[in-house]
This record gives structure tokens, C-alpha cells and sequence, in this order.
């Protein structure tokens, strides 16, 4: 794992999540004390999955664990605006664990938690820009088999 730096943008890293458990994580919450132009509204509700598993190879800042939470933040692709370079982000290292979160749009949160459920995603590649104190910008964020050999 090695950062790259270029003129235009910061230190870049990737790793591969072998995926071995996930949890749900629902809320939902009525405002009850409600008024007009509430920022938080009348209710929302709140649907993450958290995957966590093994790094392959050993990943970025010597953790050999990462823990993702996926959600859906309700922006469709058509209303995505180019100056929104990320979809998530590493938050950092807790207990040797790195931690991170991304956002998905809710067809395709949906589409994965169901992929999720029938075993179907075994790892995730997640490419990091602009790292800093061990935190980034999610840029790049797939599912990939972890035990693939590169060629």
C-alpha cells in the first residue's frame, strides 16, 4: 500500500475489504415538537448496513480491519453535482479497525443490500483520496472478489 501524489491532487490509497459479517442499523424518529421550517422535520428515518472483515493485503496505516457503513443519503445520479468528488469518506482508525462510510443512492442501496443478504458481495475495493491523519475522501468504491490474484 503505497500513496501516489500528483500536482492536482493529495496522497492516494486503496484497500480490499474481505467481507465476513454485516449488521442492519434502522431508526426512524417523529419530531413531536414539530414547527414550521423545522430543519429536522415532521420524521426521518435511517437505513445503514455496516460490513466489516478482513484487509487484503494488510491495509493502509497497518490496520488489518475495516468497518464500512453504507446508507442512503436519497441523491439520485441525475441530480449528482460534479463538484461532489466523493461519496463517503474514512473517518480514521478506531482500535486498529479503519473506519469509513459511504452513500448511496437508494436504488442502489437497495440493490446491494440485497446482494448482501444472498452472499453474493465477498469484498469491496475502496479507493482514497486526499489522505490526511488517517482520513480521506471515498473517490472509488466497488465490490471485487478479495481473494483474486492480480495478473
Amino acid at each position: 500500500m503505497t500513496g501516489r501524489r500528483s500536482k492536482n491532487e493529495g496522497t492516494s490509497e486503496y484497500f480490499i475489504l474481505a467481507v465476513d459479517s454485516w449488521e442492519f442499523d434502522y431508526s426512524f424518529r417523529v419530531n413531536v415538537d414539530f414547527k414550521l421550517n423545522d430543519p429536522l422535520g415532521l420524521c426521518s428515518e435511517s437505513c445503514d448496513v455496516i460490513v466489516s472483515g478482513a484487509l487484503r493485503p494488510k491495509g493502509p496505516w497497518g490496520c488489518v480491519r475495516a468497518s464500512i457503513s453504507l446508507g442512503s443519503d436519497g441523491v439520485e445520479p441525475q441530480h449528482w453535482k460534479p463538484e461532489w468528488s466523493a461519496f463517503g469518506g474514512v473517518k480514521g482508525v478506531k482500535r486498529g479497525v479503519l473506519i469509513g462510510d459511504v452513500r448511496l443512492p437508494a436504488s442502489l442501496f437497495q440493490s446491494f443490500m440485497t446482494a448482501l443478504a444472498a452472499g453474493k458481495v465477498r469484498g469491496l475495493y475502496v479507493g482514497v483520496k486526499d489522505v490526511a491523519r488517517r482520513a480521506g475522501r471515498i473517490t472509488t468504491f466497488f465490490t471485487t472478489d478479495p481473494d483474486e490474484k492480480d495478473e
